[in-house]
């Protein structure tokens, strides 16, 4: 499939997208775009994160569609982070990758990300399409194998960006766990305890709070490390802690 978008000054980008993809690499992207991705400027793919192995993996899943160009990332910092150009350092030499722009601001809470995007509205529309689509799709039909292999590779990245381990130690001699995906879309709140519901979970949903959240026991505590959510992120310590309490093999 060859796609090829244009912009006011008359010039064009092309890109050749292949037929078929890996299952879990597109699962991946996906989960990526749905927790960190593009939100107000659909004339670009977007992917914000802090993680540097996050937008190695992003710009990993895209050369695995044929995207092999074409990549901008700029650094975005508050104004009180002192190592600026230390963090732009390390993230050009892990990801081989230069940072176009340093953007300073004093609207964030203090903390500081890199925003990697690559500049083409069909692009953009054909990922974020997708990215609806089947999320409704593996709402509304029935799971096979690769149903479900598709569905865990996109949670464990929506994980990844947007969800939280809250764990609870008090008067307990085994640990309980609860698993908490944050979105400011009711919408998805929704879809996400449906989709939740579908994978054996029982969630539960704080419109006020905008969160929807569940109960983990042995079994998804384990699932939850085996799909390598939360990988990149703290909470896969979290995972980690609790998998010291837990004997039984899945």
């Amino acid at each position: 499939m060859l796609l090829w978008s244009f912009h006011s000054r008359g010039s064009n980008a092309q890109f050749l997208i292949k037929r078929y993809v890996d299952i879990e690499i597109f699962g991946n992207l996906l989960g990526q775009m749905q927790a960190e991705g593009t939100k107000k400027d659909f004339k670009k793919l977007e992917f914000a994160n802090k993680s540097i192995q996050e937008h190695i993996d992003f710009v990993s899943y895209l050369n695995d569609l044929g995207i092999l160009e074409g990549f901008v990332t700029d650094g975005i910092f508050h104004e009180s982070i002192k190592e600026k150009d230390y963090e732009i350092i390390k993230f050009e030499r892990l990801t081989k990758r230069k940072v176009r722009a340093k953007v300073i601001t004093s609207k964030s809470k203090g903390g500081f990300a890199f925003k990697t995007y690559i500049r083409n509205a069909l692009l953009t529309d054909l990922i974020l399409f997708s990215m609806d689509f089947i999320r409704k799709n593996l709402i509304e039909s029935t799971w096979n194998k690769n149903s479900i292999k598709l569905f865990e590779s996109f949670f464990a990245k929506v994980l990844t960006g947007d969800g939280t381990i809250d764990i609870d130690n008090k008067d307990r001699n085994i640990p309980q766990a609860r698993l908490s995906i944050t979105d400011g879309n009711p919408k998805y709140l929704e879809d996400y305890a449906l989709l939740m519901k579908k994978y054996g979970l029982n969630p539960i949903i704080n419109y006020k709070w905008i969160y929807v959240r569940a109960f983990l026991n042995p079994y998804y505590i384990k699932k939850l490390k085996e799909i390598k959510a939360f990988k990149n992120n703290p909470n896969d310590e979290k995972l980690n802690y609790l998998l010291s309490f837990i004997d039984q093999p899945i």
